[in-house]
């Protein structure tokens, strides 16, 4: 912890509140320091000015000489209070609400000349309301504030949102001696788009563990791709690799992954054996510009599907 001034983090919260000057906004007060702020009756942010708790070292003045006479920063003193920026999404994101925190962060650390502020200064997205599995008896964080603010409704905003769609991708891998092996990928992008990524670094580098977005039984699939000894990564994934994707929305996820591992155990009972499959080519490009045209028409026109 960096033992921030209240004047130096309160500096760094009006230039974060510039962000959402141009949309309406609703403020219901927690205490002095502390609000639930919600942006054209959709996306609602905790902001909070909380106190540190962090013990200052013993060779404080050594460690922070640099300090001295400095606008925004003081040599911390033991007994005195020293404060932390929280911000987060108390609501998923519907109205498109685009901050760039890094950017921000940056930005605020050339201006005050303090660095490494992202330790004291957060931006968390919506967290959702799972609890954690190992404390099941305790409250996540938007449901604390929906306690203490319980005329913001943020519990009736989360019911009526209409939640994520997620794609589930089922890759299916035949090994050299015909057993079928299986991985579930989980995304909101297009299908195929995901495909292409993903097989595009499965032909640079061989299969990968992408934690966070693919779920698998003990490394199979992986074992399956490599036992093509002696066969290119491209010949793999056009012989012998096959897919196929469900959709499914959620407002939670841990739900997601949870639902992965359904579907991934279903496909291992052969549950989907009736599916219809897609196999992957690798894209030919005639010049090096084709495939940069076909990125730009897609970020053009977002709305439509762009198929390569």
């Amino acid at each position: 912890m960096l033992h921030l001034p209240l004047k130096t983090v309160q500096y760094i919260l009006d230039k974060f509140e510039k962000n959402l000057s141009k949309y309406s906004a609703e403020t219901y007060n927690i205490d002095e320091l502390q609000k639930v702020v919600i942006l054209e009756d959709t996306l609602a942010l905790y902001i909070g000015i909380q106190k540190e708790d962090y013990p200052i070292c013993e060779n404080v003045e050594e460690k922070y000489e640099w300090a001295k006479d400095f606008e925004f920063m003081d040599i911390p003193e033991k007994g005195k209070d020293y404060y932390i920026l929280v911000i987060e999404e108390l609501t998923y994101n519907t109205l498109g609400f685009k901050y760039n925190h890094s950017a921000f962060i940056r930005e605020m650390e050339a201006i005050t000349g303090i660095e490494y502020l992202s330790l004291d200064i957060t931006y968390t997205k919506f967290r959702g309301y799972s609890r954690a599995y190992w404390c099941l008896e305790e409250k996540t964080f938007v449901e604390k504030i929906n306690d203490l603010v319980p005329e913001a409704k943020l519990k009736d905003r989360y019911k009526s949102w209409e939640c994520i769609k997620y794609n589930f991708i089922v890759l299916e891998m035949e090994d050299i001696s015909g057993n079928i092996e299986y991985s579930v990928g989980y995304t909101i992008q297009n299908p195929h788009s995901y495909i292409n990524r993903r097989c595009k670094k499965m032909l640079q580098k061989g299969t990968y563990n992408s934690l966070g977005d693919i779920r698998q039984d003990k490394l199979k699939f992986k074992k399956a791709f490599e036992s093509w000894r002696g066969k290119s990564r491209k010949y793999r994934l056009e012989n012998h690799f096959r897919y196929f994707y469900l959709s499914k929305y959620f407002r939670e996820k841990d739900d997601v992954w949870r639902y992965a591992d359904k579907i991934l155990e279903k496909a291992y009972k052969g549950e989907f054996a009736h599916k219809e499959k897609s196999v992957y080519l690798k894209p030919i490009n005639k010049w090096i510009s084709e495939e940069l045209v076909y990125k730009l028409t897609k970020k053009i026109y977002k709305e439509y599907n762009v198929i390569y």
